[in-house]
């Protein structure tokens, strides 16, 4: 037996089990005791003598079991509908019904389409919902459930022919999820490009987008690429947390040390500081955090990201759109013409990027950037391969920070800094890596095999 998908929906319970002598129920919340004794009526009427146990489940498990009973649950063998649907015949017309699922698309009526599409736009789709229209939504909101419930950074849908292959980026490792069929794969991947306002039925070449989700209470944002392949398409989503509480620099983790150093860099009236590393190791995490700090209330603060991940109070910040021509370059030139006293600039790609860069720096701004370099030793090398000659770039970097992130336990993962300082004309390194991994060593915020897999090298 089952129960119908708006008893599931409103009473977050679902059957895991059943044998002959039990049946176990998962729940995610505590169920009253009127359900319960219905339950228990309903279990001896169909099955005297039998016992009803509960098990606990989160919310991300729960939409998990449920879309695993959708997709199960459309055919029995010989191809006969099965009884225990989680979703009754009768609620669509089943041939409009089949129809709009392939592209997974939701029946409502006129009136319900209308008001669903003014919310989302609004406010971003709820992602703890059971939608009985379409089992493709309900396992769209069970995977991106579970990814905010394992604090992943990104999912992977990687279609593959007749398979598709959904892994989680969690503290920087991908772990697989699950594996749907060729259809249900396809039908994901349309649902995510119908949400991101993509071209459904292109699929031959890349496009990038991004919807909203609501989670908790909370929005964020999710960035969308998605890319032909040799199998069909492989699709990444990307988390952007819109809620820039959490990057509060006092809570990023950093050690004391490294803490006090980069709590200084805001109060600077000018010069470049740059915050160096590979990809995923946080850098526009703790840029954010640094122009958090530069005092917006009483300060011009403008960003120029790409795209635009934490929403900070007080700071203007701008989108490029390569489209439009509005890249870091062209940009960084008309705002520099806003007044600013502090600038963000997500990311050095390019020569006249750097050279704005610069030029901002020496002109009385203080200016954040990102770029990418191996170390922070080798930073004023990555600057004179934009153009910038050496003397030029001692005069106007202040700071440079190189950063790797380190799985820690519970704690998910933590920054390590090394960091250098403008002195007398020459940048000197005020704290190594070296350091870093002595204190986490001695501290035990990290083995030294975790350390060595963020390094590349024996420590």
């Amino acid at each position: 037996m089952q129960f119908d998908a708006r008893f599931c929906e409103q009473n977050r319970m679902i059957v895991l089990e059943e044998s002959a002598g039990q049946l176990v129920i998962g729940t995610v919340q505590e169920s009253d005791r009127t359900a319960r004794d219905r339950i228990s009526r309903i279990v001896s009427n169909l099955k005297p003598g039998s016992k009803v146990s509960y098990r606990r489940l989160d919310e991300g498990e729960f939409l998990f079991r449920v879309s695993e009973l959708c997709a199960s649950g459309k055919n029995g063998k010989n191809g006969r509908a099965q009884e225990h649907r989680i979703f009754p015949p009768e609620f669509v017309a089943p041939f409009l019904k089949k129809i709009r699922t392939l592209v997974g698309i939701p029946y409502y009526t006129a009136a319900q389409e209308t008001a669903t599409a003014r919310s989302a736009k609004r406010d971003g789709f709820e992602i703890s919902g059971i939608d009985t229209g379409s089992d493709i939504v309900t396992a769209l909101n069970s995977i991106l459930t579970r990814a905010k419930d394992s604090r992943a950074s990104d999912i992977h849908i990687e279609r593959d022919h007749d398979s598709t292959t959904i892994r989680l980026r969690i503290d920087g490792e991908l772990v697989r999820l699950r594996s749907l069929d060729g259809d249900a794969g396809k039908a994901l991947t349309n649902r995510i490009k119908l949400i991101s306002n993509l071209d459904t039925l292109e699929s031959r070449r890349p496009q990038d987008g991004r919807f909203t989700i609501t989670a908790g209470g909370k929005l964020c944002d999710i960035r969308v690429s998605a890319v032909p392949c040799s199998g069909g398409e492989s699709v990444a989503l990307r988390f952007l947390e819109t809620d820039s509480s959490g990057i509060d620099l006092s809570a990023l983790g950093f050690g004391e040390k490294a803490f006090r150093l980069l709590e200084g860099l805001p109060r600077m009236r000018s010069g470049l500081v740059l915050v160096t590393g590979p990809t995923g190791s946080g850098k526009t995490t703790t840029l954010s955090a640094l122009v958090k700090l530069c005092s917006p209330s009483k300060r011009k603060v403008i960003s120029i990201e790409d795209p635009v991940e934490y929403k900070i109070p007080g700071v203007v910040q701008v989108q490029t759109h390569g489209g439009l021509g509005l890249t870091f370059a062209e940009l960084l030139k008309r705002i520099v013409r806003q007044d600013p006293d502090v600038l963000m600039i997500g990311e050095i790609r390019d020569d006249e990027t750097a050279e704005q860069a610069v030029r901002a720096a020496m002109t009385g701004h203080l200016v954040f950037a990102t770029m990418h370099a191996r170390s922070v030793s080798r930073a004023a090398e990555r600057l004179q391969s934009f153009g910038i000659d050496g003397r030029t770039a001692a005069g106007a970097v202040c700071a440079v920070i190189g950063q790797r992130l380190v799985r820690s336990g519970d704690a998910g993962r933590i920054p390590l800094a090394e960091i250098a300082l403008e002195k007398n004309g020459i940048t000197e390194t005020v704290l190594s890596f070296k350091e870093e991994i002595a204190r986490c060593l001695a501290e035990k915020s990290a083995t030294r095999g975790q350390l060595e897999e963020v390094f590349g090298e024996a420590i």
